[in-house]
């Protein structure tokens, strides 16, 4: 065999070794494939069947009665509370009716109207939309549950575990991931139900969103979590309450004539070109602070309270209005109205509020009028008030710094 012919042989074997490899990667590469998708396929279907069972399973019984341990941060404060739950199931056949009992409410939905009682201040509320529940916002009933699982964006079934000695599926649930205005904003779930009962003994539920207030929504997002422990799961009891009875109690107000009540004693805001009130009150770190303290400068008082959303969104902007008159002679105070000091100090911390910031306000709040929060004052440096804002508007910032600098 010639020189020639011998590299031609050599040549055809390495294109065949050539192709074969090729052909082998590329089969590697579909069999890779596959399998994912199987593997995939397979953990989609578990996940649903998985699901699947505990609504059948929930949906099979005539009532349920558990108790929840329910724990929830928010931005508009922390909460906790033990809330028993008796649910009358068959939420697919929209026959849904529960009841939520704790020490200071309860809340009591009949398939047409939600009844919500408030022990504390002996008011009531009513509305069509059983989510409309303060415990549908702030805990996971199993119903809420339901809700989560068919509107579900995507459903991933986690490694098993362990909790309370039961083994555990740990599902989670993406009811909401998306990003907005640069900012991610969430709604995820992770489910934790006994492989024995297909019960949850736990549910966790984290969100990220924006706050609106009349149309207009906060600069930023603000992160909620609420962990829910289940426990006491009772199945068909004979003495089952009948939701459709629960009534207001005798000398229960309603939440629209309290609100008229409250609004026919709430005074006018006092007037611009009149004296401001004269003031004292302990800081958050129990030093005095007065308005004497302040004669002859510009003043901008804040009243507030937490759990106030247009407070929260406010907060930003009086953190910048303190930092761009630092060195001038106008001074910013904020007043908390209610709070006791830890819930104050945790709500400045929060959102870091700059100071001063007074606290057992209320008296202050009632010689300046205040009712709804928050509520801006101004006052110039004769000590007379020079104008007032009433709550959060998009144009507060801009209107806030004009006139500031008028007086200055």
């Amino acid at each position: 065999m010639g020189d020639m012919e011998s590299f031609i042989l050599i040549f055809i074997k390495c294109v065949y070794i050539k192709n074969l490899l090729y052909n082998n990667l590329i089969m590697k590469k579909i069999v890779t494939l596959i399998t994912l998708y199987f593997l995939l396929n397979l953990n989609i279907s578990a996940q649903t069947q998985i699901l699947k069972k505990f609504v059948d399973q929930v949906n099979a019984y005539k009532n349920i009665t558990y108790t929840s341990v329910t724990n929830t941060e928010s931005p508009l404060g922390d909460s906790a509370d033990t809330i028993t739950t008796y649910q009358n199931t068959a939420r697919d056949k929209k026959d849904l009716q529960f009841e939520f009992i704790t020490t200071h409410n309860q809340d009591a939905f009949d398939g047409e109207t939600l009844l919500m009682l408030d022990f504390n201040d002996k008011v009531y509320s009513t509305n069509s939309d059983y989510r409309y529940s303060s415990f549908y916002f702030s805990s996971l009933p199993l119903f809420k549950l339901f809700d989560v699982i068919k509107d579900a964006l995507n459903i991933k079934l986690l490694p098993d575990t362990i909790l309370n000695n039961t083994a555990c599926f740990h599902i989670k649930i993406s009811a909401k991931d998306t990003i907005v205005r640069k900012k991610r904003v969430y709604d995820i779930y992770d489910i934790y139900l006994s492989k024995a009962t297909y019960f949850p003994l736990y549910a966790e539920n984290n969100s990220s969103s924006y706050i609106e207030k009349g149309g207009v929504e906060s600069a930023d997002v603000f992160k909620m979590v609420i962990r829910n422990k289940y426990a006491d799961y009772k199945i068909n009891q004979q003495e089952f309450p009948d939701i459709a009875a629960v009534k207001a109690p005798e000398g229960f107000k309603s939440a629209e004539e309290l609100n008229k009540e409250s609004t026919e004693t709430l005074l006018p805001l006092l007037s611009a070109g009149g004296k401001a009130p004269d003031w004292t009150l302990k800081d958050l770190d129990g030093k005095m602070i007065s308005s004497s303290d302040m004669k002859n400068k510009v003043i901008l008082i804040e009243f507030f309270d937490s759990g106030c959303g247009p407070t929260i969104m406010s907060t930003p902007i009086i953190n910048r209005l303190h930092e761009k008159y630092k060195n001038s002679n106008v001074k910013i105070v904020s007043i908390n109205l209610s709070d006791t000091r830890p819930i104050a100090l945790k709500f400045a911390k929060k959102f870091k509020m700059m100071g001063p910031i007074g606290i057992d306000g209320r008296m202050v709040g009632d010689s300046f009028h205040v009712g709804a929060i928050p509520i801006f004052y101004l006052i110039n440096k004769q000590g007379n008030i020079a104008s007032v804002i009433d709550g959060y508007k998009e144009e507060l910032e801009s209107d806030l710094t004009a006139q500031i600098d008028k007086l200055k």
